[in-house]
């Protein structure tokens, strides 16, 4: 038995209206770790001490956040246990990613 594309397309439509809709995209942050355990949040420079409001904050405008963290192989991994502590804190997905770019 073989079904026609629009008829495909109706059934997924409601399929996606029983369940709730599409889910939301995510949105990504990045945070770099600089060699002397520096953050730079998107680009901006961010204080360890103020890490968690920031990541809540965007949490609270975008509850699928993804945080991208690039650390530098030359960081302490104390920094990077902080970055986590904050980002769980904050409710926010973690993904690791590359070293940061030298600047």
């Amino acid at each position: 038995m073989s079904f026609s594309k629009p008829v495909l397309s109706l059934a997924l439509a409601l399929l996606l209206g029983l369940l709730g809709g599409c889910p939301s995209p995510s949105v990504h942050a990045i945070l770099d770790v600089s060699n002397s355990g520096a953050f730079t949040l998107d680009g901006q420079p961010v204080a360890e001490n103020a890490l968690a409001a920031a990541l809540a904050a965007r949490h609270a405008r975008a509850p699928a956040l993804l945080l991208e963290i690039h650390a530098s192989p030359q960081v302490g991994m104390a920094h990077i246990q902080r970055a986590i502590a904050a980002a769980r804190g904050a409710h926010v997905r973690l993904a690791f990613g590359k070293e940061p770019e030298p600047a």
